[in-house]
């Protein structure tokens, strides 16, 4: 049985070190940038300013099975902005109908857990869960939920910044439960309380809400476009601000990807364009 095991470790740590030569081999022959970020997954512990910084350039940390970490991007973005998004009659009247209890940040590791499927492995595994909720505790990721009769019926998480919310995962326990969650999620961008839902990918459910695939080089450049608008209200710039809650100062500045420049990300805007420093080079509220 040692025997066994000790074979199991030795097959595990050549398999990992296989895959990250191998990647890292591909990375310079087709310079591929989401490819050197993931190679670094082994080696560096992402940070809370990595994956707020990572984000403005289309770049997402993910977990496997396993218990890993890694880097994520796709070439092309779900998104649903003011003009395409909707709610369709039908919707329209259940939410009217079945009304549910709206809440933000109560439970969030219950909804974070709730969207993990544990009969064919998960992406959402532990450490990625203590890196989010650290984010959640600092203001930079939040939970929106649904009650009834006092019971979690329904739950979705993401990062919120600026005027965009980013949807990681979601669930619901009864019907039409999720539906009517996110429905109200959509609702925020029709009012123009948000500017756009980031659904990662496109499925034939967030098309019902009006969810389009754009490239990432112009998901990136409404992601700064977002950050830079006023509020309609208040007249002030959103800075980097959860639904609930002033978010912790991050210091950005001191993390930047060498193969991941945001200015070779988005063209011409500078990192100038996207913070606002105060004299320490850190992020805080404007």
């Amino acid at each position: 049985m040692a025997e066994k095991s000790g074979l199991n470790f030795v097959y595990t740590y050549l398999s990992k070190s296989y895959l990250l030569v191998l990647e890292r081999l591909v990375l310079k022959l087709f310079v591929r940038p989401d490819i050197a970020v993931r190679c670094t997954y082994n080696t560096v512990k992402p940070s809370p300013e990595q994956v707020i910084s990572n984000f403005f350039q289309g770049i997402v940390l993910f977990g496997n099975a396993n218990g890993g970490l890694f880097w994520g991007s796709r070439s092309r973005r779900a998104i649903i902005t003011q003009e395409s998004a909707r709610i369709q009659k039908r919707l329209e009247q259940y939410m009217k109908r079945e009304r549910v209890d709206l809440r933000y940040n109560e439970n969030v590791e219950e909804v974070i857990r709730s969207c993990r499927r544990k009969d064919e492995g998960t992406w959402i595994n532990e450490p990625l869960i203590d890196i989010y909720m650290k984010l959640n505790s600092m203001g930079w990721m939040n939970s929106m939920e649904a009650y009834r009769d006092g019971k979690l019926v329904a739950g979705l998480w993401g990062l919120k910044i600026g005027h965009t919310f980013s949807v990681m995962s979601m669930f619901h326990r009864a019907n039409r439960a999720g539906s009517i969650l996110f429905g109200h999620l959509v609702r925020k961008v029709m009012k123009g309380e948000l500017k756009m839902i980031d659904c990662v990918d496109l499925n034939s459910n967030f098309r019902r809400y009006g969810a389009h695939a754009v490239p990432l080089a112009d998901f990136n450049k409404k992601i700064i476009r977002h950050f830079n608008q006023t509020d309609p209200a208040s007249g002030a710039r959103p800075s980097l601000i959860s639904i609930t809650d002033k978010p912790s100062t991050l210091n950005l500045h001191q993390y930047r990807p060498e193969s991941l420049r945001i200015s070779e990300a988005i063209g011409t805007l500078k990192s100038s364009d996207i913070y606002s420093p105060d004299v320490n080079g850190s992020v805080s509220q404007v």
